[in-house]
C-alpha cells in the first residue's frame, strides 16, 4: 500500500511557515496571484462532498487565443475568466458551468476583488448579463452586483490555522421571468488565493403561481506543488 505520507507533505510543503497575518489593505493580487499553478477542491452540497483537481492557467494555454486573462478551472463545477485590470483590481469577464452546459457573460465585466482590500472597502456595479446554453437558448437580464471586504478571520487549511480576508459578494439577476439573488462568503490567504466559499443561490419564479427554492454549497479550496 502506497503511504500517503509523501502527498501530505507535498501539501503541507504549499503553505508558507507563518500564520501571522499582513497589516494594512492588501492588493488584490496578493489574495488571488493570477499565476499558473495546480490545485485541489472539495464541493460539498448538502451532506454529499466531491473532491477535484482544479487549475489557474492563461487563457492562450488554455486553447482560447481571443480571450485575455486566466482561466480558474474547477474540475466540472465552475470555469471563471479573471482579468486583472489596469488599477490592480480583478474582474470576472464570464463563467462556464460544465455540468450544467451554460456560459454566463457579464457585460461589463464585474469586480471580484477590489485594487486595494481593507476592511469595509465595497465596490457596487449594475450592468447586463447573458446566459447561454448548450442547447442555443440565450436569455438576457439585468445584473446589480456587490463586493464588499468584510474584515479578517482565522480558518483552517490542510496546514494549520491561517489569517484570512472574507470577502462577501451579493448578486441580484433579473431576467423577467425568473429572479435570482447569489450571495457568496469567500475567505482568501494572502499569497495563497481562495481557500473556502460558501454560496447561497435563491430562485424566485414570476408567474401565476410563483415559487421560491434555495441552494447552498461549499467549497474548499487548497494548493499543491508543481510536479
Amino acid at each position: 500500500m502506497r503511504s500517503p505520507l509523501p502527498a501530505l507533505l507535498a501539501v503541507l510543503l504549499a503553505f508558507p511557515a507563518s500564520g501571522r497575518g499582513e497589516e494594512g489593505p492588501i492588493p488584490a493580487e496578493r489574495l488571488m496571484p493570477l499565476e499558473a499553478r495546480r490545485m485541489r477542491y472539495a464541493l460539498r452540497v448538502d451532506d454529499r462532498e466531491r473532491a477535484a483537481d482544479a487549475s489557474l492557467v492563461p487563457a492562450e494555454e488554455a486553447g482560447e487565443e481571443r480571450s485575455a486573462g486566466w482561466w480558474l478551472r474547477m474540475g466540472e463545477h465552475r470555469h471563471s475568466l479573471l482579468r486583472r485590470e489596469a488599477d490592480g483590481a480583478i474582474h470576472v469577464l464570464h463563467q462556464r458551468l460544465p455540468r450544467d452546459g451554460m456560459e454566463i457573460v457579464y457585460e461589463p465585466s464585474v469586480v471580484l476583488l477590489p485594487a486595494r482590500c481593507a476592511p469595509g472597502e465595497t465596490v457596487e456595479s449594475t450592468g447586463s448579463i447573458r446566459i447561454e446554453t448548450q442547447d442555443g437558448t440565450t436569455r438576457r437580464g439585468e445584473l446589480t452586483h456587490r463586493v464588499r471586504i468584510a474584515g479578517r478571520e482565522r480558518v483552517e487549511t490542510p496546514a494549520g490555522e491561517r489569517e484570512a480576508v472574507l470577502v462577501e459578494t451579493r448578486d441580484e439577476i433579473d431576467l423577467g421571468w425568473v429572479e435570482l439573488t447569489i450571495e457568496a462568503r469567500t475567505h482568501y490567504v494572502p499569497g495563497l488565493g481562495r481557500a473556502r466559499q460558501r454560496m447561497v443561490t435563491e430562485r424566485r419564479t414570476l408567474a401565476v403561481f410563483g415559487s421560491t427554492s434555495k441552494e447552498s454549497f461549499r467549497v474548499r479550496t487548497w494548493r499543491v506543488p508543481a510536479d
